[in-house]
């Protein structure tokens, strides 16, 4: 039997017929996340050894090699005397003569007048004696070292070096004067006893 109330009912509920499907809003996917790669830090390359490190170790051709590297050319122009002069003696020390001269003839020119530059004045001395074997050539520049830098740190040395040098290139005049210039000043050095014999009366 129908009820008032279940008419009532029935008019509020709507038919299940008629009811609108409840719509869901579908959720956009966003882009994928991408996979974490493992970075591994490249092992730093370990770093040379330049010229000058080399040469305070006394491995004079590495040292040289090294300077070769960088550009030796460049290295003349830039260098400041004193490291221009170290590169000129490790060549020398690695037996390139000719390097060595391009490193003191650098010096000089860029340098004139300076302690530096006489003294590489001293080195080619040394150089045209004992590698050269050039006793006039060494003996000019043992006089012009003791001209540009009279009373200098190698003034003994190259006196003496100067009367060997006379005495080799079998000039006894010269080599006479050198002697009694050395014995003038050092007397008992190690080159008196050469010096008197050459000195003469």
């Amino acid at each position: 039997k129908t009820t008032l109330f279940n008419l009532i009912l029935g008019a509020l509920e709507p038919d299940a017929g008629s009811r609108a499907p409840i719509e869901i809003p579908a959720v956009e996917a966003g882009p994928p996340e991408p996979a974490k790669v493992a970075v591994v830090e490249p092992t730093p390359a370990r770093a040379q050894p330049d010229w000058l490190a080399l040469a305070a170790q006394r491995r004079h051709a590495e040292a040289l090699a090294s300077a070769r590297a960088a550009g030796l050319d460049r290295l003349c122009e830039e260098l400041p005397a004193d490291e221009l002069a170290r590169l000129a003696d490790v060549a020398r020390y690695a037996g390139d003569a000719d390097a060595a001269t391009t490193a003191l003839q650098t010096l000089r020119r860029r340098f004139p007048g300076t302690a530096d530059a006489a003294e590489a004045a001293f080195t080619f001395g040394r150089m045209m004696f004992d590698a050269r074997g050039n006793s006039l050539a060494a003996a000019a520049w043992f006089e012009t070292y003791l001209r540009e830098a009279p009373g200098g740190r190698w003034e003994q040395e190259a006196l003496g070096r100067l009367v060997d040098a006379y005495d080799a290139s079998s000039s006894p005049a010269a080599a006479g004067r050198a002697a009694r210039r050395y014995l003038d000043r050092f007397p008992d050095g190690p080159h008196a006893e050469l010096a008197r014999r050459l000195a003469g009366p």
